[in-house]
C-alpha cells in the first residue's frame, strides 16, 4: 500500500471516531437532561402536596370544633339513691324540692330560681311504688311525658316533664333561663344512674 492510501485511511478512522465520540457525548448530555427535569417534576409535585396538606382548615372546607362540652354539676340524693349530672348552665340557677305524694311516692323537682314564682319545675324525678306505677302506667303516660328510668328496692324510678306552662311568658328573663335549663334535659336523662340503696321509708 502506497503513502497516499495509507493517509486516506487514517483521515477516515479519524472521522469515524469523532463522529462516533460525537453521539456518545450527544446521548449522554440528553440522558442528563431527562434525569434533570424528571428531579424537577418530582421536586414540584412534592412541594405542590406539602402546599396543599399545609392549607388552613377554612380554606380546605373543614372546621377546627371552638366549643368544648362543659364539665357538668354532679348532683346526688342519697335519701332515694340516685345521681345525675347537670350541665354547666344550671350553676345557681335551680332549687331541688321533694313533694310527698297520696300515692306513697315522693316527686324530687328540680326547679329554675328566676321563674319559681310562675312554679318553675323544669323536671321532677318522681320515685313512686312500683305496685302504684305498674297499675297507673297507662293512663299516666297519656296526660303526660314520662320515662321510666329504673327500678330499685320497690320503687319505679320516673322523669316527668310538666304538662304545663311553668314560667311566666312576659318575663324575658325568666323565659330565656327556663328554657335553657330545659334545653339540657336529654344529657340529664342519659347520666341519670341509680346508686343502690332507696331510704325511703
Amino acid at each position: 500500500m502506497n503513502q497516499a492510501a495509507k493517509k486516506q485511511i487514517g483521515i477516515l478512522l479519524a472521522a469515524g471516531l469523532i463522529a462516533l465520540g460525537g453521539t456518545g457525548c450527544s446521548q449522554t448530555a440528553s440522558s442528563e437532561k431527562a434525569e434533570t427535569r424528571t428531579k424537577v417534576v418530582e421536586q414540584t409535585t412534592a412541594t405542590a402536596k406539602k402546599e396543599q396538606t399545609q392549607q388552613p382548615a377554612a380554606e380546605s372546607g373543614e372546621q377546627t370544633p371552638t366549643i368544648e362540652e362543659d364539665s357538668g354539676i354532679p348532683y346526688t340524693n342519697e335519701e332515694f339513691g340516685f345521681t345525675l349530672v347537670l350541665p354547666d348552665v344550671w350553676y345557681k340557677a335551680y332549687t331541688v324540692e321533694n313533694i310527698k305524694l297520696d300515692n306513697g311516692g315522693t316527686n324530687v323537682n328540680f326547679i329554675s330560681k328566676k321563674a319559681s314564682s310562675f312554679g318553675g319545675v323544669v323536671f321532677q324525678i318522681s320515685v313512686w311504688p312500683e305496685d302504684y306505677w305498674d297499675g297507673s302506667r297507662q293512663e299516666i303516660e297519656e296526660q303526660i311525658p314520662i320515662t321510666e328510668l329504673g327500678r330499685q328496692d320497690g320503687s319505679a324510678y320516673l322523669l316527668l316533664h310538666p304538662a304545663d306552662v311553668q314560667y311566666d311568658p312576659a318575663d324575658d328573663e325568666a323565659s330565656d333561663t327556663y328554657k335553657a335549663l330545659a334545653d339540657t334535659l336529654p344529657r340529664i336523662e342519659q347520666s341519670f344512674e341509680l346508686t343502690g340503696g332507696n331510704g325511703e321509708k
